[in-house]
């Protein structure tokens, strides 16, 4: 039983349809590190699977003649005509050469790109290069070759960092207001003054000194 979904349209490169697609080429390529992988480590740190890359060979052609080819133009965003004038103008674009103008666009604005194949999708591709043949066979048909590499798109992420406060410094005590270098604490002078003399408050100052005190 066929898939319901599976998608038979034409190729689409961004939103523009293409004729006959003649070749796809779909690859998928992976980076193995050159460095000696170390027993049981973990096998995916060293192979990297790559973007992937598409290149189409197709071809766009400005029939069917008539009214038709002239709404595909409009369609493309080519020659803007009113519904009762459906006919191109004489040196109007044909859809091929509206096409061409289309697909240059796609490069040069270098904006990913929808492309879409009886295959497979993908959703954001890069058009690498794009080359237009020019034979005596073509005529007025478009030719082209394109290549594509899958942009991979990454969402930051912000986190929120927590700082740790500072510990809050010890409560000041108050100890009064404290002896300069070679003064006697008052308490001491006013005790050995009460009691023995200069004479003696000397040698009490000497003895505090030996011990350190001020």
């Amino acid at each position: 039983m066929a898939d319901a979904s599976k998608y038979t349209g034409p190729t689409l490169i961004g939103d523009l349809a293409i004729d006959c697609t003649v070749t796809e080429t779909h690859t998928a390529t992976a980076t193995v590190t050159e460095h000696p992988v170390e027993s049981g480590s973990n096998i995916t740190d060293h192979i990297r699977p790559e973007p992937v890359q598409l290149a189409v060979t197709g071809i766009i052609t400005n029939s069917p003649i008539g009214t038709r080819q002239t709404q595909r133009v409009i369609n493309a965003g080519g020659a803007v005509v009113t519904a009762t004038q459906l006919e191109a103008a004489p040196n109007a674009l044909g859809y091929a050469q509206t096409a061409w103008k289309k697909l240059e666009g796609y490069r040069q604005t270098a904006k990913p790109i929808r492309v879409v194949t009886r295959d497979r999708t993908y959703e954001s591709m890069a058009m690498l290069s794009l080359t237009v043949p020019k034979t005596a066979k073509t005529g007025d048909a478009l030719e082209f070759s394109a290549t594509f590499k899958e942009v991979r798109i990454v969402e930051n992420r912000t986190t929120r960092r927590v700082v740790a406060k500072a510990p809050k410094s010890h409560a000041k005590v108050d100890t009064g207001k404290q002896p300069t270098a070679g003064q006697t604490p008052e308490r001491y002078r006013s005790i050995l003054d009460s009691t023995t003399g200069d004479e003696s408050i000397s040698k009490a100052q000497n003895y505090i000194r030996s011990f350190g005190g001020r």
